[in-house]
């Protein structure tokens, strides 16, 4: 199930498209913008329309995705108390709509601070299109790239906030019998950051201790770890939080990370799961 929320997020980052894919999502959105842009600049009335149109275009793609994103952590969570019979004991009304609400403050405002920059050049006069909308030497101020970067945090950060207020709904009489457990899926984009974390449990209210790159810190609460995260978390039992299954969950991100360091090579693994490993590893 957390592989599965991990795979739900990856298709949720591929909906906001990328630089090699610019026709879905934020990037789409962005790329029409600066078209509609090119050689108009000097006309500021012009420019203030097609701003507040992306900005409009940018927040519905930046609220379904995050919308989404929640909900995927949810249905994570009911399931896992389903299997272990928790939820029917411990039924709890859990409202998730501030995690949405949080998320698309931060977006809004960095959303809001760039297309600022793009005004105050343009009220300034003698604007310069390269500065604005990037050229062969210079990305430009109007770019999808950092808020597609901050919406996949959101949209991570989402999914595990709601992951979590489930849980804890559900087995609020008895957290100390809980752990929560690190799952990345292991393939040729796996950090070196979250194989190393990958099968690490702590308790429900407990930090995962991170000493892989890249990383926001040196311990959090819960992904994502790093931006494009794709590492969920899993409820466990405390009796099972080192059993046999979280072994080979940790041999198979250590043959990982050893075949990198020998090799130095990144390898396509598929399918990516919790156990997946080089041909010939397992």
């Amino acid at each position: 199930m957390a592989l599965a929320t991990g795979d739900k997020l990856l298709t949720l980052f591929d909906a906001l498209g990328s630089k090699q894919n610019q026709t879905r999502g934020l990037w789409a959105a962005f790329g029409l913008a600066k078209r509609a842009l090119e050689d108009r600049l000097d006309d500021q009335r012009y420019v203030l329309g097609v701003l507040a149109q992306l900005r409009e275009t940018a927040h519905a793609t930046m609220e379904m995705n995050v919308m989404r994103a929640v909900r995927v952590g949810e249905q994570q969570a009911e399931r896992e108390l389903d299997i272990y019979n928790e939820r029917e004991r411990f039924e709890r009304e859990v409202e998730n709509e501030t995690i949405v609400e949080n998320a698309l403050n931060a977006l809004d405002a960095e959303l809001d601070a760039q297309l600022a920059k793009v005004r105050a050049l343009m009220m300034l006069g003698n604007v310069d299109e390269g500065e604005i909308l990037g050229d062969d030497s210079r990305v430009g101020l109007l770019r999808a790239s950092d808020l597609v970067n901050a919406a996949t945090y959101w949209m991570a950060t989402g999914a595990l906030l709601s992951w979590s207020n489930v849980i804890d709904a559900g087995v609020s009489d008895v957290p100390e019998e809980w752990h929560k457990q690190a799952i990345a899926a292991i393939d040729e984009r796996t950090t070196d950051c979250c194989l190393r974390v990958h099968g690490q449990t702590v308790p429900l209210k407990g930090k995962f201790k991170l000493t892989g790159t890249p990383r926001y810190a040196d311990e959090l609460d819960a992904p994502p770890f790093h931006w494009y995260c794709r590492t969920a978390t899993a409820l466990v039992r405390v009796r099972d939080a080192n059993d046999d299954l979280t072994a080979r969950m940790k041999n198979a991100a250590f043959a990982e990370l050893y075949d990198r360091e020998i090799t130095g090579t990144r390898v396509e693994i598929h399918p990516a799961d919790a156990f997946s490993g080089r041909a010939g590893d397992f």
